[in-house]
């Protein structure tokens, strides 16, 4: 009976007269507050305060030169945003202003009276328009305050400063305020407070449903690893009673369709397809239509998948779909385009530097935010599992009841959206917060009674609040406080129990090798910094050709302390002199890819006791020194091949273990079964043989495995040598390949450089194939175009390989390709 009074009603409603659904506010004018008129600008959503000015000429660019320090002013104005839009007289009742995205402090006006404020860039905020409405025009009002300004007078009532020392300021402000923690400075980024609306706010029928309007959730059944059967329950909140409800396959063929008249509907699945993570099978998804109570339809599409957290015996590894999973990805950092100018897409982000590099996982770190929803839909679509952050990070915060609350909503609106997306597999309170109020001498600058409010306050947030939310909003997500969860690098015991952030190499100064020893249960952070390639340095300093590790530009883009002395140290071990500033960020590029790409190779083979890599960072969000693979402009810096080779499905490598070399097999492919075959061969520079190639078996039974297949002696030699690496299977086909050296760059004899390129602009881009006469070490092919995507760089040819390479670029042409080998370097060394 409920059923057929529900579709009643939808039937009656088509034979209603049509009503605005919703109105989207995307133009606005733009203004300081006390300016006239006359000096407003007219801007479009989404709109951040300082790009608008900088469209209009009236600031600086802050990433070229130090111009950052110079419209710092910004943030301390307010500025006021108005527009206008048209109803009719029928249409002046049951209607809501949601707003989404305000950074941050705002007050909302309309028709001359005050809706409400804002305070959380990561709250929705919906405003009862009943009696506010006009037939005609209507007159909306956003009006910002500065976020400096306020806080000063939470700094001010507070009496302390928090440890938030990544804030470039002397008054750290950021702890108080709900956006993103980075904004306002941290070791890889700029002091760039931002103020805007970077969603468009929008009126709407109250009776609008949103995807946050309903939870599905998945239950399979088992045989084995093989599911048999499946339920999707779909729980919806108040305004979704009397909403029908579609189910489509993952073809989109309809399987059921229905209507919500209670708390739950449920939906089964004879043979379920499961959503499966990138190297696994597809991200099959299934689609729910849901139209509300006014005719509006939207849809969502969700996954059927099981993904849980085992922390059994100080173990931190994933299990999904009841298989063992070996995260590979890294830390990512927001894809900033508050200033509007890299021009990458997210969708290209995914493609071009994240499946492309072998990834199943990225983390969304602490300092960030909380992505858009376009972020979530590409992770879903192809089988990206997402480790998220609640925005915390290194820092204590405050924990009083206006605070706690705050947070509490924020969370709400957050799980509500985030948590019918397959790819959500981790949610985690904070980034390195305990691990300051342990580690980091935090608490010798506090008297006793500040202290124990922060050690209460960490418990309330991240002990109370934000897991007692996850079980009411998100139950079937696993919860840690924060990462790394229990360890801390100085202390090598607390690593067999915890994932670990082991900033032993670069913090520490100790060699890469050190991940030999120190891989961890699941290693979410470590790297080593580099500069970018020259063309990305010259985005920022004009001067770039003239520059040098010492100049005043080159230590304000170095944000970690110690940062350009501490690279040098590492380069010094490992490279020769740089004669040039070029020279310098050519073999910083090499050294890092050098680094953390054994770290990556060695922590994969610390399995099983080490269940996942997520190096730090895969992105950047300005151009800058930093750790990260892939530059500002989207150049793929080394580290990114290498990365992209160290996380292929199946890797071979020789590793020094005293006198001996171990040969090591690593595989995380689910199809590779049976035995495989290594074939060594050991060689002088310029290609002749040492002895003929050796061969050794090893028998693969189920991924992911890491497995030593034998142990090889060391040639004994003064010269330079490497050997050859292949992985074959039983019908031939090469499924691994590596080069190993017997000594380190800067002590390797190297013959002068003879190789032969050919360039051929095709529909694709530019296909430029090397000949090599000689062995090539390391060859650089620099291009002019920001962005360019190349299909390999940086690599090493023997003696008469030829090797061809794609670069796709809107401008590629002939002629502008320059070739940098570390052949050259090591021969010019001393001259």
């Amino acid at each position: 009976m409920l059923v057929r009074r529900a579709l009643l009603a939808l039937s009656l409603l088509a034979l209603m007269p049509s009503l605005t659904a919703q109105i989207v506010l995307s133009h606005f004018d733009l203004t300081e507050e006390g300016q006239p008129d006359s000096t407003s600008v007219a801007v479009e959503i989404p709109s951040m305060v300082q790009r608008d000015l900088l469209r209009q000429g009236l600031i600086p660019h802050p990433f070229v030169g130090t111009s950052e320090d110079s419209i710092q002013w910004v943030s301390d104005r307010e500025w006021v945003y108005r527009t206008t839009f048209e109803l009719s007289g029928a249409e002046l009742s049951d209607y809501r202003l949601r707003l989404r995205w305000v950074d941050t402090f705002a007050e909302v006006y309309l028709n001359g009276a005050l809706l409400g404020r804002t305070e959380n860039l990561f709250r929705t905020y919906a405003y009862d328009l009943d009696g506010h409405l006009r037939s005609g025009t209507n007159r909306l009002v956003i009006r910002l305050l500065s976020p400096t300004k306020v806080g000063q007078l939470l700094y001010e009532s507070n009496g302390f400063n928090y440890p938030a020392d990544n804030d470039r300021a002397k008054i750290f402000y950021s702890p108080y305020i709900r956006t993103a923690p980075y904004h306002y400075g941290w070791d890889w980024a700029p002091r760039l407070i931002s103020m805007g609306l970077f969603a468009q706010p929008i009126v709407e029928r109250k009776e609008r449903l949103h995807p946050e309007d309903f939870y599905v959730r998945s239950k399979i059944e088992w045989s084995g690893t093989e599911p048999t059967s499946a339920t999707l329950t779909v729980s919806g909140s108040q305004r979704a009673q009397g909403a029908s409800l579609t189910l489509l396959d993952p073809d989109g063929v309809e399987l059921e369709r229905t209507v919500m008249t209670g708390d739950s509907i449920a939906f089964s699945i004879p043979r379920p397809r499961l959503w499966m993570p990138h190297g696994w099978g597809e991200a099959d998804r299934y689609t729910l239509i849901y139209q509300d109570t006014t005719g509006e339809r939207d849809s969502l599409r969700v996954g059927l998948r099981e993904v849980h957290l085992d922390q059994t015996d100080g173990a931190f590894r994933f299990v999904v779909n009841r298989r063992p999973f070996y995260a590979k990805g890294a830390n990512y950092l927001p894809h900033d385009r508050r200033m509007g100018d890299h021009g990458r897409s997210l969708e290209q982000f995914f493609v071009e530097d994240v499946l492309s590099a072998h990834f199943n996982m990225l983390r969304v770190w602490g300092g960030g935010i909380y992505e858009t929803e376009e972020f979530y839909e590409l992770a879903d679509r192809f089988g990206i599992l997402i480790w998220q952050d609640f925005p915390f990070a290194c820092t204590t915060y405050p924990s009083d009841p206006a605070f706690m609350e705050n947070v509490r909503c924020e969370v709400a609106d957050q799980l509500s959206r985030l948590r019918n997306h397959p790819s959500l597999a981790l949610l985690c309170g904070n980034n390195e917060v305990r691990e300051g109020m342990r580690h980091w001498g935090w608490k010798s600058k506090y008297n006793p009674e500040v202290w124990q409010g922060m050690t209460t306050g960490y418990e309330k947030l991240f002990g109370e609040l934000l897991p007692e939310s996850v079980a009411r909003y998100a139950p079937h997500v696993d919860y840690i406080h924060g990462s790394p969860y229990d360890s801390n690098w100085g202390d090598l015991e607390s690593l067999s129990r915890s994932d670990a952030h082991y900033w032993g190499m670069w913090f520490g100064e100790e060699d890469y090798t050190t991940f030999d020893h120190h891989a961890g249960r699941f290693a979410s952070e470590y790297g080593l910094q580099s500069f970018p390639e020259m063309k990305t340095v010259r985005s920022f300093a004009p001067e770039a050709d003239s520059l040098s590790l010492d100049h005043p530009l080159v230590a304000h883009r170095q944000r970690s302390p110690g940062g350009n002395e501490r690279l040098r140290l590492y380069m010094e071990r490992d490279y020769p002199t740089p004669k040039s500033f070029a020279d310098f960020t050519y073999l910083s590029l090499l050294e890092q890819r050098d680094a953390t790409g054994y770290a990556i190779r060695a922590v994969r083979r610390a399995y099983p006791d080490n269940a996942g890599s997520l190096y730090w960072q895969i992105n950047d969000v300005w151009p800058t020194v930093s750790w990260s693979s892939v530059d500002y402009w989207g150049n793929h810096k080394a580290l990114h091949y290498a990365v992209e080779r160290a996380y292929r499905p199946t890797i071979i490598d020789l590793v020094e273990r005293g006198d001996s070399l171990a040969l090591c097999l690593v595989s995380d492919d689910p199809l590779l079964r049976g035995s495989v075959d290594v074939e060594v061969t050991w060689m002088r520079t310029d290609g002749s043989l040492l002895a003929s190639p050796s061969y050794y078996a090893c028998r693969v039974t189920e991924p992911p495995l890491s497995a030593e297949v034998t142990r090889l002696r060391r040639p004994l030699t003064s010269d330079t040598i490497l050997a050859q690496l292949i992985v074959r299977q039983g019908d031939g086909k090469e499924i691994a390949r590596q080069l190993y050296y017997n000594v380190r760059p800067r002590q390797m004899k190297l013959p002068r450089p003879r190789y032969l390129v050919e360039e051929r602009l095709t529909e694709r881009g530019l296909t430029v194939t090397i000949t090599a006469e000689t062995l090539i070490k390391d060859l650089f092919i620099e291009s002019p175009w920001q962005g360019a995507l190349y299909s390999d760089n940086f690599f090493d040819l023997l003696p008469g390989e030829t090797k061809t390479i794609q670069i796709s670029h809107p401008d590629v042409e002939k002629g502008k390709l320059t070739f940098h080998t570390l052949n050259d370097l090591l021969r010019n060394e001393g001259k």
